[in-house]
């Protein structure tokens, strides 16, 4: 038997233990942004100018925060020539508000217990004017005092005033006069007037809206009823 010798490449062999098994690189993983853990705080709605002007005015025209002066003082040689105040018109409290329905309500109880035809014609234009708003019905108010109780006029601005009782006489007095040539000296200018009644009407329209609700129609009623009963 013979024996076949078979040569072996040496340089072809390839130590097993030393291949190294290349693995294909895996794709770079893609960074996927991470949402802000703190989160933004909501926006601020944008400010409704017209919303903000609103505003704006009914701070403006807070019955609270109204304020007017008025100069009182005599004329010269008048016997009131010492005589030189200021008021500030402030929205009533309590007591001046009574006070205010006090003399209103004597001055219509006046007029409507009257013969006369416009003062009859007063009474019927309020009990119209107490479905209107109360600052309509003050206006309408106080144009038929203007022209029927002048003097309540007076009365119920020196209330706005506080104008103390011991001054009163001597304020009347003093807006009885001729005007001076100074602002607020001597008698009551028609500017002033308007503009203190205006204001006293801002001030107060919603306070005494009861009394042209509740008030002044029993009232109106009551004298009603007894100028009837005085004609039977």
């Amino acid at each position: 038997m013979s024996t076949e010798t078979v040569e072996v490449d040496q340089d072809n062999i390839v130590d097993q233990s030393i291949i190294a098994v290349v693995e294909e690189p895996a794709p770079a993983a893609v960074a996927t942004p991470q949402a802000d853990p703190t989160p933004e705080p909501p926006k601020a709605p944008k400010e409704d100018p017209k919303i903000a002007a609103i505003e704006d005015l009914a701070e403006a025209v807070d019955p609270r925060t109204i304020r007017r002066d008025q100069r009182v003082a005599g004329l010269p040689d008048s016997g009131y020539e010492n005589f030189d105040r200021t008021y500030t018109q402030r929205r009533l409290s309590s007591f001046p508000r009574l006070e205010f329905i006090r003399v209103v309500s004597k001055s219509i109880n006046d007029i409507v217990s009257s013969d006369d035809t416009s003062m009859a014609q007063f009474a019927a234009d309020l009990n119209e004017g107490l479905g209107l708003e109360s600052a309509e019905v003050l206006v309408r108010l106080f144009s038929r005092l203007a022209m029927n109780a002048p003097e309540t006029i007076a009365e119920v601005l020196m209330i706005s005033l506080g104008v103390p009782n011991h001054e009163k006489a001597i304020v009347a007095d003093i807006w009885s006069q001729p005007e001076g040539d100074e602002k607020g000296r001597g008698g009551l200018s028609d500017t002033d007037m308007e503009e203190m009644l205006e204001t006293f009407i801002d001030q107060n329209a919603g306070a005494i809206n009861d009394f042209f609700r509740k008030t002044l129609p029993g009232l109106l009623s009551r004298t009603q009823n007894l100028i009837n009963a005085n004609q039977k």
